[in-house]
């Protein structure tokens, strides 16, 4: 009478171990790319939302939130000018489900101000701490220093005309989110076609050779990025298109913001973790990855809302 065998031999064994981890080995890249692309989704989706929140409070105040209420000179370091430097994402927070935060926001202090609220308690520094999912993109690497209320997205000002006598916070720019000491700017004033214009941005972490001076309490370690939702300083919450997207890298000998080489500093970029390009919501609220191959003056003209010149993608 046969006995049957009521163990797999070691031969066998090692056999189904090999097996199991080829097709491990098979389906971690196919799990890897479809996160990838659920965070590539859901970046999207965060830019239709403030696409639509910027589109709402256009239709509330008849013009499209401005960049900052910066005057056109002295030392960004006021307070005077400080309190006008809260960004146009603070404007829309009402229409992102945010009404909380926007009903105890003091747009008269600034961002990092300790004057307490309506409330007598809030301030505005302890606000610009939250964590906003919104303006938070999936697939971007949590900063290893930061300050909390940090973002992954900024508003576009078009392109930067350099003037001696205008202060960077109240460049004048072409764009559709500018500084508004230059004006308001509305849906007819994007004669260049809303389908065509760029609206916002992702601003990743991303920088490389950039670290925290000694002042900071990060002092000496890497720093990434600076991109925060609520300040509205440029390079913070809004940047231009003079710089080409995706620049990562910063110049080893930092230019002056009036230097013809301004523009070659990597926070001034719109910038991802993607390879192919970044993503953008434009200013009629569609939103698309713009390619990577992008020609750098396409690029800028879908950064101007009325430059005049012709915007062709595939």
């Amino acid at each position: 009478m046969r006995t049957r065998r009521s163990a797999f031999t070691l031969i066998e064994l090692l056999v189904v171990i090999a097996i199991i981890a080829v097709l491990i080995g098979l389906l971690l890249p196919a799990v890897q790319k479809v996160r990838e692309a659920a965070a590539r989704t859901q970046s999207l989706n965060n830019l239709k939302q403030i696409g639509l929140a910027t589109h709402m409070y256009h239709d509330s105040n008849d013009r499209f939130p401005p960049a900052n209420y910066a005057s056109a000179t002295g030392s960004a370091s006021s307070s005077a000018t400080n309190a006008r430097l809260h960004s146009a994402f603070t404007e829309i927070l009402p229409y992102i489900e945010q009404e909380a935060i926007a009903k105890k926001w003091q747009p008269g202090e600034s961002p990092g101000s300790i004057v307490p609220g309506p409330d007598g308690v809030t301030t505005n520094k302890e606000l610009s701490k939250y964590s906003l999912k919104t303006f938070v993109a999936p697939a971007m690497p949590v900063p290893a220093a930061a300050d909390p209320g940090w973002s992954s997205y900024g508003f576009c000002a078009g392109n930067r005309v350099v003037d001696p006598l205008v202060d960077l916070y109240a460049s004048k720019s072409d764009g559709v989110v500018i500084p508004a000491i230059h004006g308001k700017v509305t849906l007819n004033s994007i004669t260049d076609g809303t389908s065509n214009t760029l609206l916002a941005g992702e601003m990743h972490w991303t920088i490389r050779g950039w670290t925290y001076s000694g002042s900071s309490p990060f002092a000496g370690q890497p720093r990434t990025g600076r991109t925060f939702w609520a300040n509205g300083h440029p390079y913070v919450s809004w940047v231009w298109t003079n710089t080409p997207m995706n620049t990562h890298d910063e110049p080893a000998v930092t230019p002056g913001n009036n230097d013809p080489d301004w523009w070659t500093r990597a926070v001034f970029s719109f910038r991802s973790v993607h390879t192919q390009g970044v993503h953008f919501v434009l200013a009629d609220g569609s939103t698309r990855l713009i390619p990577q191959s992008t020609p750098h003056p396409m690029y800028q003209e879908m950064g101007s809302r009325n430059g005049g010149g012709i915007v062709t993608l595939d």
